[in-house]
This record gives C-alpha cells, structure tokens and sequence, in this order.
C-alpha cells in the first residue's frame, strides 16, 4: 500500500512538473478537473474544430473531485494572473488559462483555440437544427408540403409561359426571315416603269420587249451620249442580266450633266428590269445597279470660294 501510495504521489507529481515546465508535452496533459483520469489530474487535448456548430459546453463532472496538489496549483495560476498587468491587458486564452476559458454559452459555440480539453463522456454533439426539422407535427409537414406544390406549380406555369413566348418570338423570327415574294409588274401596255436618280438628275423609264434600241429624250443613245463610258454605263444592266438585244428602252431624263443623266438611267433601266422579271434582282443587287449613290456635291459656303476651297492666306 505504502509503494502504490508512493507511486501515485510520484506520477501526479511528474505529470504536473511536465505540464508546467516541458514546452512539448504541456499541451498534452494538464491537472484539470474536466477529465475522468483515474486520479483525477490527466486530460488530453485535441482540436475543437468539429464543435464549433454544435454549441458544445463542457461542465465539470459532479463526482470527480480535484486533488489537493491541483488546487494549489490552480490557486497559483489565479495569483498570477491577478498579479500580472501583461495578463490583465491580454484577453486571447492561454494555455495556462485553460480552465478559465472552456466554458462557452450555447449561443455562442464553443470556439477554443487549436488545442481545448475536451470531455468525451460528457459531449452535446446533437444537431438542434436537424431534431427540431425532423420533429415536426403531421399538420405542420402536411402544411410544408401544400406550400412546396404551389410553389412548384407556380415555378412550372412560369417556366411554360417563358418557353411559349421564346418559341413565338421563333416563329415571328423564322417569318421575317423569309424572302418576300415579289411578283411582275407591268403597266397596261405590257411595260416595266423605273424610276432612277443621280446627283440633280432623275430618268422615267419604260421597258418593254424589243430589239435593243434605246431612246432618250425622242434621241438615240448614240447621239446623246458622245462618250463610250457613258454608253457602257447604260447599257451594264442588260450585261449583268445577260439581257442584251432583248428589250428597248424608252427614257425621259432632265437635270444634272451627261455623268449625272447616265447614272440616273442606269438606276431607272435596272429597277424596270427587276419589275419585269424579279429573278432578275439577284445579280442587279450584287452589282449596286438597284441602290441609290446618295454622293451629291456640297453646296458652296459664304466667306469661300467653294465649298471648302478658301483664299490664300497670309500672316503679315
């Protein structure tokens, strides 16, 4: 009895002296009265990182009773951190502190630092959130489940109202993107009108079938337009829609200069030609010949000599 008392006394007394003075194992084993060690002065530390969710609050256990050596020591503990001004103005939790800031309010978690005394026996590891979700009266799950239909009945009606509008604005897509259908037409004389500008000019002109002859103004081509330049101009439509020979032209045109007159023709023969057959237009777009040159000159401006073109100047 007298060895084993001693050798109790012995180990007590060794795992106070390590906990205190050995920087490795003082944050193994430390006196506290949170542990069910045989004698009462042995916890292990480990991380509380899994607590921290769980509202975990370490009580100290009723039948366990602190060994004399353990009070004195926590006594000294509590003198020196009273006595200490360095402790006073730091608030983080050491390990020496440990019994001191263990205990933490349910609301709050437990929240220790990397290494806190955890009881094993005396754990709350339930998870509230999950009892009280799973612990709900028939009325209250028939009431979550109604709410939870008409939700989802109100999400899919919003869903097919979403994919209807998608799938007409489709169709009204597909619908504008096909081609007009554009159709003959011919005056009651078996004619096609087309009406062409350039620059201050613009040309009437009547197609109709014919042998090629061209009349402008009661005058033909050739003895209106004394340039070869302009007579190709003319005549580039029927080249485009490989037409030559095959229809006359009969043209009334004023305003503008010879430049000006031809490409006003050659606007007007090009639109009477895609009247008359509308398989035409293809190669006229292409071209440009159906498109408007809106290049005009700039008017002349009050201080110049022309449009942008002013006297010379001079400094001195």
């Amino acid at each position: 009895i007298i060895i084993g008392s001693h050798l109790c006394f012995v180990t007590m007394t060794f795992g106070t002296i390590v906990q205190y003075r050995h920087p490795l194992l003082r944050s193994l084993i430390v006196p506290s009265k949170y542990s069910y060690a045989p004698f009462g002065s042995f916890c292990f530390f480990s991380s509380a990182g899994g607590n921290e969710k769980r509202g975990l609050e370490l009580k100290p256990s009723p039948g366990n009773v602190r060994s004399p050596l353990a009070e004195m020591l926590a006594k000294m503990d509590m003198n020196k951190k009273s006595s200490s001004s360095r402790d006073r103005r730091d608030s983080r939790p050491t390990r020496s502190d440990t019994p001191d800031h263990i205990l933490r309010s349910e609301n709050k978690g437990f929240r220790g630092r990397a290494t806190s005394a955890v009881s094993i026996l005396h754990g709350d590891y339930e998870d509230y959130d999950d009892v009280d979700k799973n612990n709900k009266s028939p009325e209250a799950m028939v009431e979550d489940l109604k709410t939870s239909s008409q939700a989802n009945e109100k999400n899919s009606s919003d869903i097919f109202q979403w994919e209807e509008h998608i799938r007409q604005k489709k169709l009204k897509w597909a619908e504008q993107a096909q081609p007009v259908l554009r159709e003959q037409e011919l005056d009651g004389r078996g004619r096609s009108y087309g009406r062409g500008g350039r620059k201050t000019s613009t040309a009437r002109v009547f197609l109709f079938p014919g042998e090629g002859n061209v009349t402008i103004n009661r005058m033909d081509m050739v003895d209106y337009f004394c340039r070869e330049t302009h007579r190709a101009q003319i005549l580039s439509p029927f080249v485009a829609t490989k037409t030559c020979g095959m229809f006359d032209v009969f043209c009334s045109v004023e305003g503008g200069g010879l430049s000006g007159k031809a490409g006003s023709i050659r606007h007007g023969i090009a639109r009477a030609l895609e009247k008359y057959n509308p398989e035409f237009r293809p190669p006229l777009k292409l071209l440009g010949y159906l498109t408007r040159d809106p290049r005009m000159v700039e008017r002349k401006k009050s201080g110049l000599k022309k449009a942008r073109k002013a006297k010379q100047w001079v400094k001195r």
